[in-house]
């Protein structure tokens, strides 16, 4: 018989008194594998790693990955090493996999025969770059020479990407995070994937959001908050940006949703066109320079009340939460500033506009609310 729990859910109840019993491992080597793209995300650690497919007129099953903290645990010694250069002039190191070199031509190369040449022979470096030509051509590299053996790096990277072959590693990318950072986003207009993911699930997913500011005091007694009145100051935590003027620090709230339900640094600026979101740190809590009162783990005293100021709700699409860092403009669809309120356990008990007063934004009262 079945308890109905919901719509969705049911809680089936064994009358028959049958134990359940293990898969055997047979019958799982034969569930098929969907070539999907894969996606690894540890926050808290710094970790990411996630993969493109793309399409290639001469070769199939071939992606790219992105992989952040992830320390490569192969061995790169019998790896084929080669200088690039993108078309900033930054620097790659690339270890090309013999094996692929030998799918992809039909000629066997190794570290000791590619410092080998003589006269009338086709150049091994000539060869090795042909293996690669898609990957230079999609990514705009300048595939200049073989390295040493003293050019070779002393470790593994745990940062770089790779094109990978039937989910087998062929080529590393090894340079600086920023020159990955630039690569990897020439990698996505590549993928089909990515554009059919980036279509379904930025239109069809939203995220609601409650969008707070950060006073640079928080807790307040009861008789403090009841002598506000219209035209007083309220302070916030202001951030001056070079050439680009004063951000406001603040957060923002996901609703109904169980996987975010941290709360995440944002900062605020606003000029006479529009109003831009910057994406801070993951965790509020984990940010450098936080207040302590935003803490989930301190409660405060029963004689303090913690005051929110609420900018207004807007949606965030759950494409855009995939892929924001430090630094990521989010584009606010809607929202109430510079008109705030200022709430008590989400209760509204005043109205506010953000003001200039001294170089600073702030928060002027303008109503009492009952």
């Amino acid at each position: 018989m079945a308890q109905e729990l919901n719509s969705d859910v049911e809680i089936i109840e064994n009358s028959f008194g049958e134990r359940p019993q293990s898969w055997p491992i047979s019958e799982l080597r034969k569930i098929g594998y969907d070539m999907v793209s894969t996606q690894i995300y540890s926050r808290s650690s710094n970790q990411v790693q996630y993969s493109y497919p793309f399409e290639s007129p001469t070769v199939e099953g071939l992606s790219l990955r992105y992989t952040q903290n992830f320390p490569y645990t192969s061995g790169l010694n019998t790896s084929v090493w080669l200088l690039a250069f993108t078309e900033d002039g930054n620097q790659i190191d690339l270890a090309v996999d013999p094996a692929y070199v030998y799918q992809r031509t039909g000629c066997m190369v190794s570290p000791r025969l590619v410092h080998w040449d003589s006269a009338g022979l086709v150049s091994m470096f000539d060869i090795v770059s042909s293996a690669i030509s898609e990957l230079a051509l999609m990514l705009n590299l300048q595939v200049h020479r073989f390295l040493s053996l003293e050019e070779w790096p002393d470790q593994a990277p745990a940062t770089y990407l790779a094109l990978d072959h039937r989910r087998e590693c062929k080529v590393v990318m090894a340079t600086d995070a920023p020159t990955l950072q630039s690569l990897d986003r020439k990698i996505r207009t590549y993928s089909t994937d990515f554009w059919k993911n980036h279509q379904r699930m930025g239109c069809a997913i939203r995220i609601p959001t409650t969008i707070l500011l950060y006073p640079t005091r928080s807790l307040w007694g009861a008789h403090e908050l009841a002598l506000l009145e219209p035209g007083d100051l309220l302070a916030l935590q202001n951030f001056y940006v070079r050439n680009q003027g004063i951000r406001i620090r603040g957060g923002i709230r996901f609703k109904n949703h169980k996987n975010l339900r941290k709360q995440f640094e944002v900062f605020i600026q606003m000029n006479e066109e529009d109003t831009r979101l910057y994406f801070g740190s993951d965790d509020i809590n984990a940010s450098a320079g936080h207040d302590d009162n935003f803490n989930d783990n301190q409660i405060a005293p029963l004689e303090e009340i913690e005051l929110e100021i609420h900018a207004g709700k807007t949606t965030v699409l759950f494409n855009d939460l995939c892929n924001v860092q430090a630094g990521t403009l989010i584009e606010l669809r809607e929202h109430s500033l510079p008109f705030v309120r200022l709430c008590v356990m989400g209760s509204p008990i005043l109205e506010g506009e953000l003001v200039n007063f001294q170089d600073q934004v702030m928060i002027q009262v303008t109503k009492r609310l009952d």
